[in-house]
């Protein structure tokens, strides 16, 4: 298959597994309402250089993630439409990643490896949630993959246009995440140069071009930006936020040093199923001597990648599954060998695998659409929380019906052809059924989500209320970094965050019309008689939580 008919088919699975759905669910938390809170403010008050969030300046990390974020705001005024767009990036990241490992595979092996394990790279678990999520993660990934595959191209005689490649690609992984992606890339290249085939790669690949070219892009926005906000600044985004959080031995002792081996196989589900007897499939043939050079150095190449991902990861400050997704292209690429080598052998040494790849697959059948209609189960926590989830979702669309019977007999046909020995296609079937069931959750799973925690009904309310009045919210609640960016985001405007102290309370009460929001907690802990003064509008529904509401001036007479 040629590269642009390739290419043309992530595409077509890319849209119903990221972009269907993009924008039909809630900001959710820890970090979609932060991010998009700070896209928001900086497309609202023209920080363009810095970053702020809540009026104040942002030092955890580069800016380039919130020009695009800010960019996509600008498609469509309605709350879809900019939904949509602080999440388009990561979309398009997740979609460049899977174009990516398609290129290496290539290189290291053929199209159809390259292509099937982009294919499964898009209907990966963790790739799947980060590339509908509000983050940079999937972009930063992309840059990774495209860096090596630069570096790469160049190394077996490549065109200077690899090394422009490259280039980009390293100024673009420091612009969103700080040096990870270097530090990344320098590994892998050192790992890799272990092996006798790939000893000349650090010359070959151009990389002592690659590194000042990537260094003075990145440099061109960090030094104005430095020169703005102050030393302080420039310290804690190139110091704390970047290279301790990246390695810090002394965190070692905090995680089981087998933390991200142990969560490897949900985060790469469903195809982590069939990893270890990809795994004991490569293994075997080297052994056995079956292995030409190419195929050798191919591997190689994407062990040495896995490795120095886990290696720095292992180092870090914190221990996050999703910092696993630029581990999945080495991961996706050897299942993919071993599908189109191994398991597609037809001699009944590959019997066995075929077997397992059916059961493994049966196994996420049934698990992925419990996850992709059940929503995130293991959030529902009473019986009456999955009920109203189950009636949201009963309530869908009538596309909800023909959408499940589509997904359910593609992937039969996918079983079909598995237990016929036509692995390939069996793939190709699954890989679309997995993608449907993605926009099932996207279109129908999500929202429904939505519905059970309540924000959609807290907004309105507040929509209501809120003309001509500041808002506010006790600091216990108004003070973490979710509740700022999430009302920043959609309410336009910054939230000011009250101490619970009787003082300030009866100083805001005659001064300026707020509107003023506490949980329960909050309210119970309160002094008595600390919200004197202030009307009590009522309490909204929040999940399993309640939200109080009151202003300080008369509501009786603003209606």
């Amino acid at each position: 298959m040629s590269r642009a008919r390739a290419l043309l088919v992530l595409v077509l699975v890319a849209v119903p597994a990221l972009f269907l759905g993009l924008g039909r669910r809630d900001l959710w938390n820890p970090t979609e309402p932060r991010y998009a809170g700070i896209a928001a403010e900086m497309l609202r008050d023209g920080h363009w250089l810095v970053p702020t969030y809540n009026g104040r300046i942002y030092d955890q990390k580069p800016a380039l993630y919130f020009w695009f974020t800010a960019a996509g705001l600008r498609l469509g005024d309605d709350r879809e439409s900019r939904l949509f767009g602080v999440r388009l990036p990561s979309a398009l990241g997740g979609l460049l990643l899977a174009c990516a490992t398609f290129l290496l595979g290539r290189r290291l092996f053929d199209s159809g490896t390259g292509l099937l394990a982009g294919a499964m790279i898009l209907t990966c678990w963790l790739s799947f949630w980060s590339g509908r999520f509000c983050h940079m993660d999937t972009l930063t990934a992309a840059s990774l993959a495209f860096l090596l595959h630069g570096l790469l191209a160049r190394a077996e005689g490549g065109s200077w246009l690899h090394l422009v490649e490259a280039g980009l690609a390293l100024a673009v992984g420091l612009l969103l995440k700080g040096p990870g992606t270097l530090v990344f890339a320098l590994l892998t290249f050192a790992l890799t140069a272990l092996h006798p085939a790939r000893r000349g790669l650090w010359r070959r690949s151009g990389l002592v071009l690659v590194l000042p070219v990537g260094l003075v892009l990145a440099a061109a926005w960090f030094l104005p930006a430095a020169r703005a906000a102050g030393p302080a600044w420039a310290r804690g985004l190139l110091i704390d936020a970047g290279i301790l959080h990246l390695v810090d031995p002394s965190n070692a002792a905090k995680h089981s040093p087998f933390y991200y081996l142990s969560v490897i196989w949900g985060v790469a589900a469903p195809w982590s199923l069939v990893l270890p007897g990809a795994v004991l499939g490569r293994v075997r043939a080297w052994r056995r001597g079956a292995l030409d050079e190419r195929e050798r150095a191919g591997l190689a190449f994407i062990l040495a990648w896995f490795g120095a991902i886990l290696i720095v990861l292992h180092l870090g400050t914190t221990y996050r599954s999703r910092y696993l997704l630029p581990a999945l292209p080495p991961l996706m690429l050897l299942v993919a060998r071993s599908i189109r080598v191994d398991l597609d052998a037809r001699d009944p040494a590959a019997a066995l695998g075929r077997t397992g790849l059916g059961i493994g697959l049966s196994a996420l059948l049934v698990a992925g659409l419990t996850m992709i209609f059940g929503g995130r189960l293991g959030h529902l926590f009473s019986a009456g929380i999955l009920a109203s989830f189950l009636d949201h979702l009963g309530r869908a669309e009538a596309s909800i019906l023909p959408l499940g019977l589509v997904t359910a007999f593609v992937a039969l046909f996918g079983f079909y052809r598995l237990a016929a020995n036509r692995t390939r296609s069996a793939a190709a079937a699954l890989v679309a059924a997995i993608a449907l069931g993605f926009a099932g959750w996207g279109l129908h799973g999500a929202p429904a989500m939505d519905r059970v925690h309540g924000d959609r009904e807290l907004l309105a309310v507040l929509r209501e209320s809120l003309p001509g009045r500041d808002l506010a919210a006790i600091e216990s609640y108004g003070s973490r970094e979710s509740t700022e960016g999430y009302f920043g985001f959609e309410l336009g405007r910054p939230l000011i965050c009250l101490s619970a102290d009787r003082a300030e309370l009866a100083a805001r009460r005659d001064g300026a019309p707020m509107l003023l929001m506490l949980r329960e907690r909050d309210l119970a802990n309160l002094e008595r008689g600390a919200l004197d003064g202030w009307t009590r509008l009522g309490d909204h529904a929040l999940g399993r939580h309640h939200l109080w509401l009151f202003c300080n001036d008369d509501a009786a007479s603003r209606r």
